[in-house]
């Protein structure tokens, strides 16, 4: 797996939530009634964001079993944690540091995973 693969998820979360944000947004255009644009166009974005979310949720879902099936064949504890953290928890590498803590720094937790995934 590399680094471009374990990063889908946190770039799938992040589309989530921005078209969950702009859905949010359109059904409350389409709720309020001051609101005068052509409502029939929104329930037609509405549906489709809809459809959108529910997509990049399912890909998500596929993403997130092939990384844990990933991480579970990965003998050593330490870089199962940090690809945990920084992978699937979207932990910023300065929270992995913390999280694993033992004196590890930011740079020092990166260097860990880069040499693990450019050996494996």
């Amino acid at each position: 797996m590399t680094n471009k693969d374990l990063s889908q998820i946190h770039y799938l979360k992040k589309e989530i939530e921005l078209n969950e944000r702009r859905l949010k947004e359109l059904n409350n255009n389409l709720n309020n009634p001051m609101f005068l644009k052509d409502n029939n166009g929104d329930a037609m974005k509405i549906q489709y964001l809809e459809t959108k979310v529910n997509s990049l949720k399912n890909e998500l879902f596929e993403e997130m079993i092939a990384i844990q099936e990933y991480i579970n064949n990965i003998q050593d504890s330490l870089v199962r944690m940090i690809i945990t953290l920084r992978f699937v928890e979207c932990y910023s590498w300065d929270e992995v540091a913390i999280a694993v803590g033992g004196g590890n720094s930011y740079d020092g937790i990166k260097k860990i995973y880069y040499r693990y995934i450019k050996n494996n």
